[in-house]
C-alpha cells in the first residue's frame, strides 16, 4: 500500500474511532444516569471522568510514542482494547448498580457523590485513558515530514472531531432510542 493510501486508512480508522468513542459516551451516560439520576450532577461526573481519561491517555501517549516501534500495531491494539471494554458496557451497568445500591444502603443519609465518582472514575478511566494516547501514536506515523507535521497531526485531529461529531448524534438521534444501548454498544 502507498505511503498515501496508508495515511487515507489510517484516518479513516481515527475518524471512525472518534465515531465509536462518542458513541461510548453516550451510551455510557445513559446507563449511569439511570443509577445516578438524570441530573447535571451525573453527566459532570461522566464528562469529567471520560475527558480526565482522555487526557491522561493523550499524556501517557505523548510519552511512549516516541518508544513504539510500530505505531499503527500498538494503535490498533489500543482500538481493539476500547471495543472490548465498551462490550463490557451492560455488565458494568450492572455491577455499578449494585455498588452503589449497596453503598445507598450501607450508609443512609450520607452523600453518595463520593461514591459516584469513584465509580464513574473506575469504569471510565481505562477505556477513555486508551482512547486518548490514540493520536500520539497515530501522529508519530504522519510526523516523518518536520515541516507539515503540524498540519497532518491537525487533520488526523479534525478528523476525529468529526468522527466524534457523528457518533454523539449518531447515537443520541438514532441509535439508542432505535435500539437501546445493548445493541448500541454491539
Amino acid at each position: 500500500m502507498s505511503t498515501r493510501g496508508r495515511r487515507v486508512l489510517l484516518a479513516s480508522c481515527l475518524f471512525l474511532s472518534g465515531a465509536a468513542g462518542l458513541l461510548y459516551e453516550v451510551a455510557w451516560l445513559r446507563v449511569l444516569s439511570v443509577v445516578f439520576g438524570h441530573t447535571a450532577w451525573a453527566v459532570t461526573v461522566v464528562l469529567g471522568a471520560f475527558m480526565g481519561g482522555l487526557a491522561a491517555g493523550g499524556w501517557l501517549g505523548g510519552r511512549v510514542a516516541d518508544r513504539v516501534a510500530r505505531p499503527v500495531r500498538a494503535y490498533a491494539a489500543l482500538e481493539a482494547a476500547v471495543g472490548l471494554l465498551g462490550l463490557l458496557t451492560p455488565l458494568m451497568g450492572r455491577a455499578i448498580e449494585r455498588a452503589y445500591v449497596g453503598w445507598c444502603h450501607s450508609f443512609p443519609g450520607v452523600t453518595a457523590r463520593p461514591i459516584e465518582i469513584l465509580l464513574a472514575l473506575a469504569w471510565l478511566l481505562p477505556p477513555t485513558a486508551l482512547m486518548g494516547a490514540t493520536l500520539p501514536l497515530l501522529s508519530r506515523v504522519v510526523t516523518d515530514d518536520p515541516r507539515r507535521a503540524g498540519q497532518r497531526v491537525g487533520r488526523l485531529y479534525a478528523l476525529n472531531t468529526w468522527g466524534a461529531a457523528a457518533g454523539a448524534a449518531a447515537a443520541g438521534y438514532l441509535l439508542l432510542p432505535a435500539l437501546g444501548v445493548r445493541a448500541t454498544v454491539w
